[in-house]
This record gives structure tokens, sequence and C-alpha cells, in this order.
């Protein structure tokens, strides 16, 4: 009597049958009686990562390093230092890929810790450009793809207060061009952030008045702290775990940018820096 069975695709042996296996056409025959030698694939010990400098922790820097990394005069290092220290520590800036990737961007946005407020006082053409879609007339094809300043742009040209009203106005949690908001919460501080929002969650968060008086900013402690607790709800860290620093600077002219376009040459100037202070970090 044929007691083997196919049951999801394989043989299986009623309990009076024999030791026997049955065949397949092109299925060699295993003797179920003979042990099975397996043997064990050879073992490799991989050699140990050399760790990576970018990653190495920095606690503090010195006068001389932030001055290499952001040339500026001692006087100024000096007068920022105290408080960069703070931050880096307190928002985990604290390795020199991502202290590297901080210094470039605050370097930037503040001419190197020169400048803590925007002076907003652009001219007409720089306005279209900036932010072509409120302030181009239009994209002449005929003149090079040239953007030409619209009426608008023309008529606040140069004028601090209405350009941070206009620009800003209903975005970024401020109110509209006759509430004052984009001038009073316009970019401050060694990341320039700009908006009521902005400036109502950094008051929550660092126990200080930044909406009543938002020239606190400018003050080195505050500002710093206002940066460091930008990079971090941000997420700025993430993206340097990724080796993504240029994605890093784009996406803070995102959330800042109020639709500015893209700034190519900034975004240049950030990466040469970027690259510099890594050097510098990782001696």
């Amino acid at each position: 009597m044929d007691l083997y069975k196919t049951v999801a695709g394989f043989f299986v042996r009623g309990s009076d049958e024999k030791d026997t296996v049955p065949t397949m056409a092109g299925v060699p025959t295993v003797d179920p009686n003979k042990t099975l030698v397996v043997e064990k694939p050879a073992t490799y010990i991989k050699a140990p990562k050399a760790p990576d400098k970018r990653d190495r922790i920095i606690k503090r820097l010195d006068v001389f390093q932030l001055m290499q990394c952001l040339p500026m005069p001692e006087e100024r290092a000096k007068k920022y230092l105290s408080s960069l220290n703070v931050a880096i520590e307190k928002y985990s800036i604290n390795t020199a890929k991502r202290l590297a990737a901080f210094l470039a961007v605050i370097g930037d946005e503040s001419q190197n810790l020169e400048c803590m407020t925007d002076p907003m006082n652009y001219s007409a053409q720089a306005l279209a450009e900036r932010w072509p879609q409120m302030y181009a007339d239009r994209f002449s094809k005929a003149n090079n793809n040239a953007i030409t300043p619209n009426g608008l742009a023309k008529s606040i040209s140069g004028t601090a207060q209405p350009i941070a009203n206009v620009t800003y106005a209903d975005k970024l949690g401020n109110g509209g061009p006759s509430s004052n908001d984009g001038w009073k919460f316009r970019p401050r501080g060694p990341m320039k952030v700009v908006g009521r929002a902005f400036y109502t969650h950094f008051a929550q968060h660092l126990g200080v008045d930044v909406v009543t008086n938002p020239d606190l900013l400018t003050e080195p402690s505050y500002g710093m702290l206002a940066a460091g607790a930008f990079w971090a709800s941000y997420g700025m860290n993430f993206y340097l775990a990724h080796d993504q620093f240029e994605q890093l600077c784009l996406a803070i002219e995102d959330i800042k940018g109020a639709g500015a376009v893209k700034d190519v040459i900034g975004l240049e100037i950030k990466l040469e820096s970027y690259q510099r202070c890594l050097e510098i970090l990782t001696k």
C-alpha cells in the first residue's frame, strides 16, 4: 500500500513504511539513516572601522578656534565665545560636524557675528530678485530673462520699515502690513530668526520676553540661545547624521525665508565655510 502522500509539495511517509525515501525525477536520493555533516562557513573577523574625526566630541571652543572658523577680530570673538559655548552644550551641537555646520550658518547669516539685525534697506532690484513673486513685474525673455521690479518694489525701495512690514505681512505668525509686526519681528540674532511665531516660541522656551523687547536677541547670550533653540527645534542635527549639509541650508531658508528664492551665492559661501570649519575642528 502506498502510504506516501503529498503535503504542501513534500512527501510524507506513513507509520508502517520502511526507511526508504521515494525518488523524484532529477532529485538526488538521500539516505535518511546517514548522518548529514554540514560544514560551518569560515568566520571572518572584520577590521574595526576607523572613527570618523567629524564625529569627535567638542565641548567648548576657544577664542583662537572661533577666529579661525569665522575670521573676526579677537575682541568680537571674546564677546560671543562664552554664549556660543553655552548654546552648543545646551542644544547638543557638540561634534565637529555639527559645530562646523552651525558656525557656517550663523557666520553667513550674521557676517561673522558682526551684524545682529537685518537692516532691510533693499533696493527695488534686490527686492525683485529676492522675492520675485511679490516684487517682480515680469520675467522678460526678450531681455535675457532679467527680473524687473514692479511698482510696489519701487515705491518702498530703500525704506526699511515699510519693506519689513510688506515682506513679512501675514507670514510667520505676523499680522498685516499695518500691524508693524514685520518690522518689530524682523530678522535678528546670529541665526536671523524672524516673525512673531518664532519670537513667541523663543520667549516661552528661554523664559525671556523677547516679544515685548525683541532687541534682546541682538545680545550675545539671548541671540546664541535663540540660534541653538532654532537649530534643535527644527532637527538640524538629523541632516548632518546623513551628511546633508546642503539640504540643511535649504531647509533653513524654507523655514524662515517668507517665500524668498534660494540664495545660491549664500549657499556656496556656507559650503566653503563648512569645509573650512571641519578642517579646523578635526585637527
